[in-house]
């Protein structure tokens, strides 16, 4: 284990008797690193080069990528993947690029957009199409007094750009359509919800609401109705949440009013680092049940719970037996499915068990002389335990040699 990653697998798999896949699959589930240094290039890598892409190339030879284009590109090797025909940038097509938009450049040197955008962002140079405007104080005064794409179009911006400043200013958007407002729908304004009149006017409820605020007129529910000094200046004294939740409003409208009001916004405590587990609490793990011991250290039952799994330690109110040193010599020498079905455990609990011992399985053995006299002798699944082997391995092994199966102690047992 601690020769992992400081030696190339394929000498620690030749040492240690092992495949290279083992030892490279054992690394990797430590998330062991193999550094490799520069080395030089071999005749057989170099006849790689080309014949697939650069990315498994790398991958094979466990070289950079860049490594393998730098050494192909030397070597005068053509990709495997041949590059797209193109044209290269000219200096005076260069001088051209941030002096009108992309798209209209792009037909103009024949182009496709993309490229042009690619070139001009690779030299750093600003869009022209996109660049900032300012904002004057004759252009404030225009939002809401027109829908956004008819003022988009007026100030040569685009809608989001018109809808992103109106929203920063908090300035309500103009109504899509104007309508007269009669004496009797008036009447309804502050009496009844905006969704309510939106409903019965058949109309949406922004438009209520525009009207509303427009006449100063006062809105029905928590939501609308009228802040007090009391109320505000409980306001950014708490985080939001606890506010609305003291106040009966909504965290989106406490949020509005701080914003309003220019208070800054106020977090809430970072809960208290958890607590270690002491050895004499970790000893009552798996004694008593997960409530008792939650009461017991002043914890939560999840908390019991998930220390408990991570320890591996099975329920106190659990029907399996704890493990005897007997049962734990087992693990690795016989496959996991295998003993858990000798010892009537589940698989999860074996594996984890061997996981926690941090015990190898043991790799395939060659089978012996003696071994292969006793294929047919009994049938297989009696015979598995006793050489320590699967049954699939004693079948596979059977059929091998054309040895017939045991079947009359079996067929005994069924009837």
């Amino acid at each position: 284990m601690k020769q992992l990653g400081k030696q190339p697998d394929s000498v620690l798999a030749r040492r240690t008797g092992r495949t290279i896949q083992e030892v490279v699959a054992e690394r990797e589930s430590r998330r062991l690193r193999l550094p490799t240094g520069p080395r030089r290039w071999t005749a057989r890598e170099i006849r790689l080069l080309g014949r697939m892409n650069d990315y498994e190339v790398a991958r094979r030879l466990r070289r950079k990528k860049r490594e393998v284009q730098t050494q192909r590109r030397a070597l005068g090797i053509a990709p495997f993947i041949p590059r797209a025909k193109f044209r290269m940038w000219t200096a005076a097509e260069r001088r051209l690029l941030g002096t009108m938009p992309d798209r209209e450049l792009a037909r103009k040197l024949r182009r496709t957009a993309g490229s042009v955008r690619s070139q001009r962002s690779g030299l750093r140079i600003p869009n022209p199409a996109t660049a900032e405007k300012y904002w004057t104080r004759e252009h404030d005064k225009l939002l809401g007094t027109m829908p956004d794409k008819a003022l988009a179009r007026r100030l040569n911006r685009t809608p989001n750009a018109v809808k992103h400043r109106r929203m920063r200013l908090r300035i309500i958007r103009f109504p899509r359509k104007t309508r007269p407002w009669p004496p009797h729908e008036r009447r309804l304004l502050g009496r009844l919800s905006d969704p309510e009149i939106a409903r019965r006017l058949g109309i949406t409820t922004k438009t209520v609401a525009y009207y509303r605020e427009k006449f100063g007129i006062p809105g029905v529910g928590t939501a609308a109705r009228r802040w007090t000094r009391a109320e505000e200046k409980l306001v950014g004294t708490r985080p939001d949440g606890e506010v609305a939740a003291r106040l009966g409003r909504s965290v989106q409208v406490v949020r509005r009013r701080r914003f309003k009001l220019g208070l800054p916004i106020v977090r809430a405590p970072r809960p208290p680092h958890p607590r270690a587990w002491k050895p004499k609490e970790i000893a009552l793990l798996g004694v008593l049940p997960d409530k008792e011991v939650a009461r017991r250290t002043g914890r939560t039952v999840h908390a019991v719970l998930t220390r408990r799994l991570h320890l591996h330690i099975p329920k106190a109110d659990s029907k399996l037996p704890r493990w005897t040193p007997a049962e734990e010599k087992l693990l690795g020498r016989v496959p996991d499915r295998e003993l858990a079905r000798q010892l009537g455990r589940p698989f999860h609990g074996v594996r984890s068990r061997r996981v926690k011992r941090r015990i190898l399985i043991r790799p395939n053995h060659p089978w012996m002389p003696r071994e292969d006299k006793l294929l047919g002798t009994k049938p297989d699944r009696e015979l598995a335990p006793r050489l320590g082997r699967t049954v699939l391995a004693l079948v596979c092994r059977r059929r091998k040699l054309r040895i017939p199966a045991c079947l009359a102690k079996a067929g005994g047992r069924r009837g």
